[in-house]
């Protein structure tokens, strides 16, 4: 206020255009701004301050804050171990699965093994049988004219 004064005399001698006097206002506003700012900061500056520090923290905080880690650690530790053990699962299951497959293609060779081996020997004892049919009938011959009587005899 002091200031505003000082600057509405200083316009009416100096007879200042509206613009001016404006500024002039303006910049007697800042000024007492500036001033009230300034005192208010050598105000606060002045004043006595306490600093609180605490340097530990209350028991059940800190009991909080071990159980929480504690929670944290073992659930971390847990999915682990659930995780490793379902690969080793997946893993066992792959193995038995291949191990599967394995046996049923061994059986299936030889099943078809031995399906070979019967049909070879089905037709090696057809052709046994023809041959021992041949040398049957290449050996066998009629009795002697003397013999037949007795071989009517043993006919009948």
């Amino acid at each position: 206020m002091k200031h505003q004064d000082e600057m509405k005399q200083a316009n009416s001698k100096t007879g200042a255009t509206s613009f001016e006097r404006e500024e002039q206002e303006l910049a007697g506003v800042f000024a007492a701004y500036r001033e009230s700012v300034q005192a208010w900061s050598s105000d606060v500056m002045s004043r006595e301050r306490r600093v609180v520090v605490s340097a530990r923290r209350p028991l059940s905080f800190r009991l909080a804050t071990f159980a929480m880690t504690a929670v944290l650690l073992a659930s971390v530790i847990t999915g682990g171990v659930v995780q490793h053990e379902r690969n080793v699962q997946d893993a066992q299951r792959v193995a038995q699965q291949k191990a599967d497959d394995q046996k049923l293609a061994e059986q299936k060779v030889a099943q078809e093994k031995k399906a070979a081996e019967n049909q070879l020997a089905a037709q090696q004892g057809v052709q046994d049988d023809e041959l021992l049919a041949d040398v049957d009938s290449d050996i066998a011959q009629d009795s002697p004219s003397a013999m037949e009587p007795l071989a009517s005899l043993m006919a009948k």
